[in-house]
């Protein structure tokens, strides 16, 4: 909808939202990340999400429940599991980039 909310800025944060079926991601930074950058971060989790609890499984509970909060079928590992993609964004080009790691090959191996 033209009425929704993807960016802010206020003083020196910044905060992202996005959304996806009935779900909502946000991310707040105190840095001058890119918008691009951040929504390429919620994606990441949006992805982490669907592949941990099943689109299918997340649907079926929001038509019986439209305000659940996804956080309480998350264990800590799960919950560490984001934390540290996030995390690794900040250090990983690749992830930043959308691209593959070349890892290195080595030489007795490639005989």
């Amino acid at each position: 909808d033209s009425g929704d909310l993807y960016y802010l800025k206020a003083g020196p944060s910044r905060v992202a939202f996005l959304r996806r079926e009935q779900l909502v991601f946000v991310i707040v930074c105190h840095t001058n990340e890119a918008y691009s950058s951040l929504v390429q971060q919620l994606h990441y989790v949006y992805y982490q999400v669907i592949s941990t609890l099943t689109l299918t499984r997340i649907q079926t509970r929001f038509k019986a429940q439209p305000n659940f909060d996804l956080r309480r079928w998350f264990s800590q590992a799960e919950k560490g599991l984001i934390h540290h993609l996030l995390d690794l964004y900040e250090h990983d080009l690749g992830l930043f980039m959308k691209s593959v790691r070349c890892l290195i090959l080595p030489q007795p191996i490639r005989e």
